[in-house]
């Protein structure tokens, strides 16, 4: 199964997330990371680090839908909160950043 999600950015590094032996890259097919096969980002990698620490939406939806944590030493049962396909992997494109946001308030 793959899921496709356009949302804010996801935090590769979130154990649900994280594969500790492919590092992401963006804009690039990743067979064999875990969880990710493409993520999609129109910028340079520390923007993207940047983007993530400023909204963490796209990293909630994602975690909902494909999430499976990685930690190995599970007593706390963090596989409680895995999401709804945690086997599924994620084509992933940033389309909602601190750029382009609603802002309903205007």
């Amino acid at each position: 199964q793959t899921i496709t999600i356009l949302d804010t950015p996801i935090d590769f590094y979130h154990a649900m997330f994280r594969d500790d032996n492919v590092q992401v890259k963006i804009n690039t097919y990743l067979p064999n990371h875990r969880k990710i096969v493409y993520y999609g980002f129109n910028g340079s990698l520390d923007e993207l680090k940047d983007q993530i620490k400023e909204n963490e939406h796209g990293t909630h939806v994602a975690g909902t839908s494909s999430g499976k944590s990685i930690c190995k030493n599970d007593e706390k049962g963090t596989y409680y909160f895995n999401g709804n396909a945690p086997d599924s992997k994620i084509l992933f494109g940033v389309i909602l950043t601190r750029y382009n946001l609603c802002n309903c308030n205007n």
